[in-house]
């Protein structure tokens, strides 16, 4: 072959490999928009227009968003490149766009947090915080439900934001805080011994005041003590307020009357000054209330000073005596053998009346003589009686001086003080308890028709006896 043509062919050869591979290099084989020469100086796939696979062409990647397109998590945050340029707009570059300290591949596929945000639920603590600090949600502003926001508890209540009842005494913190104003760090508030919320739901007290009704005791010692209501400082109604019942005075807080003697604690201690744990506070054989009712003094065992104990002492209040009130009637007529047929109007009969309690002489009481008669006669008089005694036999006589210078004595001058009875001395049996206890008065009609005249229907005398119990000044 000749040189010349030899030279040709190779000249041939070199121009078609020089356009052949100006024809290849410039060729874009996978369309990602770079040519097969510049895949080549990025050491990208020619034939893949997305070489790692992120999501972003070579070609977006070379030239809009800088990344590498041979890395297709640049940042290394478990996002892939495009997933953080296309889907979640964060920053390719930074493994934690929102600085939050969580990395923006966690946040969106572990927590659901916002990577663009640091604060997802907008409670005042980062994503990261919440997550790995405190361990609260960081999709909920308020973890427990407590009515607190999580940076609330964390930073102003120093509560715990997964615990809605941080100091487990039965109230949430929010109710703690924004409600009662307790403490939700401290069960029991107020110090008391009950726990904040037994004192709202099942006492019915003040978490913030250890002694909610102010009697002095606290409300611990009142439920779990002695039993008495924290809600009212008198829980018996006695007068006495708890504390004084239990801490002064030594009396049953429950029990208005603690020595069952008729009398309020509060009165005794406080107005008649005996002793509430005593129902004889003097010893006299009668209870402080019965003394009180009878206008006794509890504080005396001999109120009206007689030598009588006031329990054996029937009429404590007073010297005794009985009250005897006798009207006497006598007629004036010819032939009376109770008045001298000679007299004008003038009767002579004269009254005995003698008191015996049992076999003890207790009085004696003689009437005047010379009655008008005709009229209504009063006689009213009063035997003095022992303290001790209540029951006595009255005896009643009557003796007419009949005639002239006549001896009284005589056969005809006792007459019948009843004609039924046909007995000259009455006797009545008389029990003065009933009229003491019931203020009743006894009162005894007696008749009498003198033995000579014969007429039972011509009564000569008529009297009327009425016997009471009492002072002179003091009837009861």
């Amino acid at each position: 072959m000749k040189r010349p043509v030899l030279i040709g062919i190779i000249v041939a050869v070199v121009v078609a490999v020089v356009v052949g591979y100006f024809i290849y290099a410039k060729a874009d084989f996978d369309g990602d928009g770079l040519s097969n020469e510049q895949e080549w100086s990025y050491g990208t796939n020619v034939n893949d227009p997305d070489t790692d696979e992120d999501g972003l062409t070579d070609r977006e990647e070379v030239q809009f968003y800088n990344t590498d397109p041979l890395m297709s998590d640049v940042d290394g945050d478990g996002l892939l490149d495009g997933e953080e340029v296309k889907t979640y707009e964060t920053d390719p570059f930074k493994p934690d766009t929102d600085k939050d300290g969580l990395i923006d591949g966690d946040e969106v596929k572990t927590y659901g947090t916002k990577p663009l945000q640091s604060d997802t639920d907008e409670d005042g603590l980062s994503d990261c915080d919440e997550v790995k600090i405190y361990g609260t949600n960081p999709l909920s502003p308020d973890t427990d439900n407590d009515n607190l926001v999580d940076k609330d508890e964390v930073e102003v209540y120093k509560t715990n934001p997964v615990d809605s009842d941080s100091d487990d005494d039965h109230l949430i913190d929010g109710d703690e805080v924004m409600l009662y104003f307790t403490n939700p760090i401290n069960p029991d508030t107020d110090g008391d011994g009950l726990r904040d919320g037994d004192e709202v739901g099942t006492y019915g007290t003040n978490p913030r005041k250890s002694d909610t009704d102010d009697d002095g005791l606290s409300d611990s010692v009142e439920i779990n003590v002695y039993k008495t209501s924290p809600l009212d400082s008198d829980t018996d109604d006695d007068y006495l307020s708890d504390y004084e019942e239990v801490e002064t005075y030594k009396t049953n807080a429950l029990n208005p009357d603690s020595d069952r003697d008729g009398l309020l604690d509060g009165d005794e201690a406080k107005t008649y000054g005996t002793n509430p744990l005593d129902s004889d506070h003097d010893d006299d054989l009668l209870y402080d209330g019965m003394e009180v009712k009878l206008g006794t003094n509890p504080k005396d065992p001999d109120t009206d000073n007689d030598g009588y104990i006031d329990g054996y002492d029937y009429y404590p209040l007073y010297d005794a005596y009985l009250l005897i009130d006798l009207k006497y009637f006598e007629q004036k007529k010819w032939y009376d053998p109770i008045l001298w047929e000679f007299e004008t109007g003038k009767g002579d009969v004269q009254f005995i009346i003698r008191v015996h309690s049992g076999r003890e002489f207790v009085g004696v009481y003689v009437s005047s003589v010379y009655y008008d008669a005709g009229v209504i006669n009063n006689l009213f008089f009063s035997i003095p009686i022992p303290d001790d005694k209540l029951s006595f036999t009255i005896y009643v006589q009557a003796i007419d001086q009949d005639r002239p210078h006549d001896s009284i004595g005589d056969e005809d001058d006792m007459f019948d003080l009843s004609e039924e009875l046909g007995e000259n001395t009455l006797v009545i049996n008389y029990n003065l308890q009933k009229v003491y206890y019931t203020s009743e008065t006894d009162k005894l009609i007696i008749r009498s028709d003198g033995a000579k005249d014969g007429s039972e229907a011509d009564y000569d005398a008529i009297a009327e006896l009425a016997v009471y119990i009492g002072s002179i000044v003091h009837t009861l």
